[in-house]
């Protein structure tokens, strides 16, 4: 405060407990997390968050920002509005929201994981669903690519407005943008939905 013209960039550097619970938030300034155990929520605004942490539940969330999260089995609630995410290692219960960015992670086991986009693709890679576990992901303007670390045993439901919709499971060549089968005992479930894009569920 108080200068004149302009500052130079500045790095604040704070080192706290390991199994410190975290809230942090920042506007125009990116945030890098390292070795965090504890609780974890970080907002930036015109900021990219990045962390590799060991934390077991958090939160974060950029407005023009891309995210970066490598936390192993890990819950998650991830949100960005203008931006990318990208997670690795996640498991148990993981919400991830983009409005104009695209999304990708893996990991697992999943009891549930949904990931949406209204403008953007949504990749799964090596994706491991829990006992009667559920993924959900939508999209409004972008592609679903599904790729299963292991093949569960789940309900699908695959469709799409204006796309094709791909299987390694069996496609209903009648009816290229819907598609619905049953693999194993059908106690989990897996729904792909696309209005204005292609959905591809596989094998990794």
């Amino acid at each position: 405060r108080n200068t004149r013209g302009g500052v130079e960039e500045t790095l604040l550097r704070l080192q706290v407990p390991g199994r410190a619970a975290l809230d942090l938030e920042a506007v125009s300034a990116d945030v890098l997390i390292d070795g965090a155990g504890g609780a974890l929520s970080a907002a930036s605004v015109s900021g990219d968050i990045r962390a590799t942490v060991e934390s077991s539940a958090i939160k974060l969330s950029t407005v023009s920002g891309d995210i970066q999260l490598n936390a192993a089995g890990a819950r998650a609630e991830l949100q960005s509005v203008s931006g990318d995410i990208v997670a690795r290692g996640l498991g148990e219960v993981v919400k991830a929201e983009t409005v104009s960015g695209d999304l990708e992670l893996d990991g697992g086991p999943f009891k549930s994981i949904a990931a949406e986009s209204v403008s953007g693709d949504l990749r799964l890679l090596g994706v491991r669903l829990a006992t009667g576990g559920e993924l959900r992901a939508e999209t409004l303007s972008g592609e679903i690519a599904v790729r299963l670390g292991q093949v569960p045993d789940a309900l699908v439901s695959l469709q799409t407005f204006s796309g094709a919709v791909r299987s390694d499971f069996g496609t209903d060549s009648a009816n290229r943008r819907k598609l619905e089968t049953t693999l194993g005992s059908g106690k989990g479930r897996i729904e792909l939905n696309s209005f204005s894009g292609d959905v591809y569920l596989g094998r990794q």
